[in-house]
């Protein structure tokens, strides 16, 4: 923040490849042996949002959506994951049409709409590797929303291995993909808002199939190590013997990021 933002031209490139995350089932009692899973979450940006006055640093070019959906390609390319999480989606179109010539099949739910606000969050899997039995958008019980007129939006998915590729103790699972509200550390409504957000998408996946074990992706506008990531990774929050883990965290060391959205005007982790 002491220095100026140097003036880059976004490049798309190859990250190390990664070995994939082990999660826990529900119950220890319920594991049959540890499942692998490699799961990508990007907020791709409204296309409002996308502007100079936002992001001074990257060329006209960079922020026209054509440039970024080709750069989102062909980063989900390399990362090659099992699943894909998307946010702030606006051209639903364009993207499932890219994610199928990749080999996926998914759902798309727009935020309800207060204002002129017509993004939404998208989940994709693998067709080779899954199958959908159940998706929704979830009604979530906060109807206000922020300064774009977005509401709290709540995705969820059902899926099934396909037995075809799987080992025969694979078990079926949630994907919740979310994007919930900024607030500041200290609001004393984000927290409540965010529990009861979270807390009406696991219900409806309870009700829906019962609680399998289920990733959690998204949005979530939150401070590393602040309230409201504590009380998601607390412990029995969303049932008895049930509890979320951090992804980052597992791989670096217990360690959580000190922000992964930047720029000149926001510095947060999201």
């Amino acid at each position: 923040a002491d220095r100026p933002i140097p003036l880059v031209e976004p490049r798309c490139y190859e990250p190390a490849v990664m070995q994939p995350a082990t999660w826990p089932t529900k119950c220890a009692s319920r594991r049959k042996g540890l499942q692998e899973l490699s799961v990508a979450s990007f907020d791709i940006l409204a296309d409002d949002e996308c502007v100079a006055s936002h992001f001074p640093y990257c060329t006209t070019q960079a922020l026209h959506k054509d440039s970024r959906l080709k750069l989102l390609r062909e980063q989900l390319r390399a990362l090659d994951s099992d699943i894909v999480c998307l946010q702030e989606v606006c051209d639903f179109a364009s993207v499932t049409q890219m994610m199928s010539t990749m080999g996926y099949d998914g759902v798309c739910h727009s935020h309800q709409k207060v204002s002129d606000a017509s993004d939404g969050v998208a989940t994709f899997w693998s067709t080779a590797k899954f199958t959908c039995s159940y998706h929704a958008a979830v009604q979530l019980p906060d109807p206000s929303c922020d300064e774009l007129g977005r509401t709290d939006i709540a995705q969820v998915a059902a899926l099934e291995p396909v037995r075809s590729v799987s080992k025969v103790d694979d078990e079926p699972f949630w994907v919740c993909n979310v994007h919930l509200r900024y607030h500041t550390p200290s609001d004393p409504k984000g927290i409540d808002r965010t529990r009861a957000a979270l807390r009406s998408a696991f219900q409806a996946m309870d009700n829906q199939e019962g609680m399998w074990p289920v990733v959690l992706a998204g949005v979530f506008n939150v401070f590393p190590l602040g309230p409201v990531y504590q009380w998601i990774v607390g412990q029995d929050n969303f049932g008895e013997c049930f509890r979320l883990m951090s992804a980052y965290q597992f791989y670096h060391a217990g360690q959580e990021p000190a922000f992964t959205c930047y720029n000149h005007l926001l510095k947060n982790t999201v």
